[in-house]
Order: structure tokens, then C-alpha cells, then sequence
């Protein structure tokens, strides 16, 4: 089947999408209106049109245009509804099926193992209804692009249509063909690939072709891993909040700024005040006059700052760990490879396909399944204990109770308890996860 794309690429206007928020309802706007906890109804708002509902019709010109999104509408039989603006949680739950979809249990776990985040490229197999692609799309915007292949025309054609209404169009890009066959379409740029398909094994070699590529290793990385070359490894220093000013001094970018992924150039001076930290191993090639840097921030928060009030040690905060990686290695470092997520419904569809994961030299191949367990959780009372009146020797003849002391002998105390349940029904399938081999 020869490939097609569906999508026009061409950025949309600013306005409500599903990835933008937008205050109030406009013409053309996709808007949720919510009926009870479990209905909801995807409304197109147009001019002059009206939406039948159990409540009542929703004139769009007065109930809805011009309106804040979360505004209780009153219908005309006198009932209520709230009108909200679209996520794509929300489009799970509403969405016309075409397929069958993925949930937000699912959707959450495919999210985290493939390590998607603003930016990332990510090819899609199996685009269906296009539950998991909205969120995606919203956890790759503004500067991410997702690439879908759907077999079925007319749901590649339906599912584009749908990412032009959302105004996401300009993040996707849909092709109508057999991914088994022909493959992403692209090679070489995906972050992370998903494979929901009947097959997945067959396409295995497609996604990894998809992935991004490692470059090859510099002469000078190369030189330094060799222990006959004389130059030492490189190894990972670990700095406190609390660095030695000195550092921020010379490395400019990383004064005062929240500490983001870049590069600097690291002179004698900057290595003696490493050295001098209690918690910094610092390995250098000596026949370099300068070692390049490459700083990780594992908090995105923090920030390297001259102000002694701010050390990790007088901090309320944990202490920012910026890991520095020294070497020539992190010079020339090409794009590196990426993480593989295949759905299946049958655990012999996951033996396949772990076995060709196996054969494409994929790394930490690890299926799992996620289970949703609903506990029940409720408030008992438990009467206290009634042991009668104090005995001893001053104790009085016995009389009768007050009334105060009766309401004491009929308290309890409130707990709250759970139960689990013994069986927890709703199996979807699979998640089989794996990472592309550094070559």
C-alpha cells in the first residue's frame, strides 16, 4: 500500500485547542458538556445551532458562545448541564469509537516509560479513535510532532479531520499505510515509538529504523575508554546547591538561572575548586587543557545562586543535584536512541513480539500489565467499652447515673476503613517496553 499523507501540516490560528486553554467558548470551539458523572457529549459550537440533551436543547448563539468554559447552562426544560473545556482525559471518556481505545490507566503508564516530554518525536502505529494520540499531542507540544500510520482510510481520513477541529494539526502528521510494510515514513527522528497492532513483531524492525541514531564515538572518547591509551575514564561528579561560587563565576550561563541541559568549557581554575569539594571525583584527561562539561539537572526548579542564604544546607529545599559529566566524550554527541512501547491484547502476541525485540538487539525488554484496583472505602463506628464505675477505696455507694455520664457510655469512635477487592476484573492488554541498543 503506498503511503499518504492526510494531514495539511499548516499551523492554526490562536485559539482554544487541546493543548491550549482558552477562557471563554467560541465559534468553532469542540466544548464537553457534562450530563453526570457518567455522561458526557463532544458539542461542535456553532452559530445558531442547537444540541438536544435529556434536559433540555442548548441554543449554541445564547447558551454557549461568549460563555467562561465551566459554566452551568440552563437547558430549556429548566434542567442544568456544565459545559467544559476539552482535555484529552475527557476526550477518552467521550470520544465516538471507531476502535477499540486505550484509558487514562493505560495512557498514564505509556507516557512515563517512553519519557515523553515537551519536544519529543514520537511515531505511532495504530492511530484508531485517537484516544492515546490527543495525549500524546498534549505532552509533546508546543515544539513536538507525532507521526501516525493508520491502515484503514477511512479512519485515517475520520482521525484527521478530528486533529483539525482540536487545532492540533499542526503537531501531527497522519499516513494512510501498512506499517509492517512501509514502515513510519521516517527514519532516524522518533523519541519513542507505539506499536498497537495486530502484529507488532513484524513491525519491530520499521520502529527501530524510526528511532534516532547514536553517532559514532570521537577519536578522543574513543582514546579515553582505552586503558592502554593512558588517558583515564570518564567519570560523573556530583555537586551540591552549596558549589563554590568560583564555578558560577566562570560557567556565566549557570549564575542565577534555573539550570537547564547545555554545554561550557571548564578551565584549571574551575577544576581546582571542584577538587576541592568534599563530594566531587573529578577524572581529567591530561592532555587536554580544558574538559568539556555537560550539566543535568535533576531538579528543574533549582538554580545555582550567589546568595549564601540559599546554600543546600540552610535551604527548606533538598539540595539540587547537578550531575556534571566530564570528558571529551559529551563533545560531537549525536542524537541518541529511544524507547519502544508495543500494546497487545494476548500474552502469545507478547512472546513474539519480545522475542523479535530480542533479535533486533533491543535492551531492557519489560512487559507488564496495569490493573486499576478500586478499594471501597467506608466509615464505621465502634462503640467504647463500657467497664463500669471506678472501684477503690473511696469509692462511694453506687448511685444512679446522671444523664451526662449515660451519653458517655453510649459514645463511639468513627474509623475509616477499605476493602480490596478479591478479583480486579478489566484486563486491556500488555504493555511491552523496551529500549533501542546504543550503537
Amino acid at each position: 500500500m503506498c503511503g499518504k499523507d492526510v494531514t495539511s501540516g499548516q499551523e492554526p490560528p490562536s485559539t482554544m485547542s487541546f493543548v491550549e486553554y482558552n477562557d471563554f467558548i467560541q465559534d468553532g470551539d469542540v466544548a464537553i458538556v457534562y450530563l453526570g458523572h457518567d455522561s458526557l457529549m463532544p458539542v461542535k459550537v456553532q452559530q445558531g445551532a442547537q444540541t438536544q440533551t435529556r434536559f433540555g436543547a442548548i441554543r449554541h448563539s445564547t447558551d454557549l458562545i461568549g460563555q467562561r468554559y465551566g459554566s452551568k447552562v440552563t437547558c430549556s426544560k429548566g434542567g442544568w448541564v456544565q459545559v467544559l473545556h476539552p482535555t484529552p482525559e475527557l476526550w477518552t471518556v467521550c470520544l465516538p469509537h471507531r476502535t477499540q481505545i486505550l484509558y487514562t490507566t493505560d495512557i498514564a503508564t505509556i507516557t512515563m516509560m517512553l519519557e515523553l516530554k515537551p519536544g519529543s518525536v514520537v511515531c505511532e502505529s495504530g492511530t484508531g479513535s485517537g484516544s492515546l494520540s490527543h495525549a500524546i499531542l498534549r505532552t509533546i507540544a508546543p515544539t513536538g510532532h507525532l507521526h501516525t500510520v493508520e491502515f484503514h482510510q477511512q479512519r485515517a481520513e475520520k482521525v484527521a479531520e478530528e486533529f483539525k477541529e482540536h487545532r492540533v494539526d499542526h503537531l501531527v502528521t497522519v499516513r494512510n499505510q501498512d506499517v509492517c510494510k512501509d514502515g513510519f515514513g521516517v527514519s532516524g527522528v522518533a523519541d519513542a515509538v507505539f506499536l498497537d497492532i495486530p502484529s507488532p513483531w513484524e513491525a519491530v524492525r520499521h520502529a527501530k529504523a524510526a528511532l534516532k541514531r547514536h553517532a559514532p564515538r570521537s577519536a578522543a572518547a574513543a582514546r579515553a575508554s582505552d586503558p592502554t591509551s593512558g588517558a583515564r575514564p570518564c567519570e560523573r561528579v556530583f555537586v551540591h546547591q552549596d558549589l563554590d561560587v568560583r564555578l558560577a563565576d566562570e560557567a556565566e550561563s549557570l549564575s542565577g538561572v534555573s539550570v537547564t541541559t547545555g554545554t561550557c568549557s571548564m578551565s584549571g581554575q574551575v577544576r581546582r575548586s571542584l577538587e576541592s569539594q568534599s563530594r566531587a571525583e573529578l577524572s581529567v584527561n591530561s592532555q587536554e587543557p580544558e574538559d568539556s562539561v555537560q550539566l543535568l539537572c535533576c531538579e528543574s526548579h533549582s538554580s545555582l545562586s550567589r546568595s549564601a542564604g540559599e546554600s543546600a544546607l540552610g535551604s527548606s529545599r533538598p539540595p539540587a543535584v547537578i550531575a556534571v559529566e566530564i570528558g571529551l566524550e559529551t563533545r560531537g554527541r549525536g542524537p541518541v536512541g529511544g524507547r519502544l512501547c508495543s500494546f497487545s491484547p494476548c500474552i502469545e502476541q507478547v512472546q513474539k513480539t519480545c522475542q523479535a525485540l530480542a533479535d533486533q538487539g533491543f535492551e531492557e525488554i519489560s512487559p507488564l500489565e496495569v490493573l486499576l484496583r478500586v478499594h471501597d472505602v467506608r466509615n464505621i463506628y465502634l462503640p467504647l467499652p463500657d467497664f463500669g464505675p471506678d472501684s477503690g477505696p473511696d469509692s462511694c455507694a453506687p448511685t444512679e447515673p446522671d444523664s451526662k455520664q449515660q451519653a458517655q457510655n453510649h459514645a463511639s469512635v468513627t474509623l475509616k476503613t477499605t476493602t480490596p477487592p478479591r478479583e480486579i476484573p478489566g484486563h486491556t492488554g500488555y504493555l511491552t517496553f523496551a529500549t533501542k541498543p546504543r550503537t
